[in-house]
């Protein structure tokens, strides 16, 4: 039923992580997010704004995978 290939070490990596893509890109976008306060004061709350609204979308983009059987 189709060609088996052995999962090289770099594939399994990246499958490892694929499983928390989308925790990872809410953890990304939050600690830009925080990252914020390093800039001046009268661009905080329009850069802070924008951040969250890109942390949703990119969490909302990357979808969920479900737990493989390993």
């Amino acid at each position: 039923m189709g060609e088996h290939r052995k999962i090289s070490s770099t594939a399994a990596q990246l499958a490892a992580v694929q499983r928390y893509a989308k925790a990872i890109t809410a953890l990304v976008g939050a600690v830009l997010t925080a990252g914020v306060v390093v800039l001046p004061d009268d661009v905080q709350l329009w850069v802070g704004l924008g951040m969250a609204v890109l942390t949703t979308v990119g969490t909302y983009a990357v979808p969920n995978r479900p737990p493989s059987d390993e």
